[in-house]
């Protein structure tokens, strides 16, 4: 794959995308995406015109807290929050290479993870992966797009080429530093975790994003966004109390992941 590609263009790449589906899904608006920003003190995304905005803390959740207030039944608008860390895929070499499951023949696809500790938060990305996926209403998976040249970031996104995949059967021992990798043998098979292989599941976004399977991210109110939002701090920053969310400063985001996503919508059924 080009240098030019990265995980944050990969992911830019699928947004709108995603969100088209989201919408068909539910049969909702979009009105607004919001991610942690690891720099500034705020939530940047996109609004329903797909322009660039930004919303402090405190706006958050002065706008969550409204939201509780609201009889569930009664609002125009829910949540979505999942936690998506976007992967490099790239084609692979089986004929003398060292980190490859031994089944594997010819040409495979692998993803490399991270199990560098965080110096914010002394949790490797995997780990805290693996952390999130046991918290209440938390969809975590990995998202490994199969696209392989800067050409195809220019094309229209289609989402079939995402593959997502499920931490629930990911191996938990790993150490810090030590080199581990999603591989594929085929672009729409199933994964390998490796170094130690272990069968891994994967989905499509429409599997992902149905009822069927359970993995997805579900319809939040503004009380389980919150609650999720806290629930992540506890995994991802030791120091946190159960107000840390309350405070004013905004510090707290940079302990956030930056694979969470926070997408409102608006029902169309009322």
């Amino acid at each position: 794959m080009s240098d030019q590609i990265n995980e944050a263009l990969l992911e830019m790449h699928f947004h709108r995308a995603l969100v088209r589906h989201f919408s068909r899904r539910f049969g909702a608006g979009f009105l607004k995406l919001l991610k942690p920003s690891q720099q500034q003190e705020a939530w940047v995304g996109f609004d329903q015109g797909w322009h660039h905005s930004s919303v402090s803390n405190e706006e958050l959740l002065n706008e969550l807290k409204d939201a509780i207030h609201s009889n569930r039944t009664q609002t125009n608008n829910f949540y979505l929050g999942y936690f998506m860390q976007f992967k490099k895929v790239l084609k692979m070499r089986s004929k003398g290479n060292t980190h490859r499951p031994p089944s594997f023949r010819s040409f495979f696809y692998r993803s490399t993870l991270s199990t560098i500790p965080n110096k914010k938060t002394g949790i490797s990305q995997h780990e805290t992966l693996l952390r999130l996926q046991r918290v209440s209403n938390a969809s975590v998976s990995y998202a490994c797009p199969m696209l392989f040249e800067i050409d195809d970031i220019y094309k229209n996104p289609d989402i079939n080429k995402l593959r997502l995949i499920s931490l629930s059967n990911a191996p938990s021992n790993w150490q810090p530093y030590d080199k581990h990798y999603i591989c594929f043998q085929t672009i729409n098979g199933q994964p390998v975790w490796l170094s130690e292989p272990v069968q891994g599941k994967a989905y499509s976004v429409e599997e992902w994003a149905s009822d069927t399977l359970g993995v997805g991210p579900k319809k939040l109110f503004g009380d389980q966004i919150i609650e999720l939002i806290r629930n992540t701090l506890k995994v991802n920053f030791f120091k946190t109390g159960s107000n840390y969310f309350e405070k004013e400063d905004g510090r707290f985001i940079k302990y956030l992941p930056e694979s969470m996503t926070i997408i409102k919508f608006k029902r169309k059924d009322l």
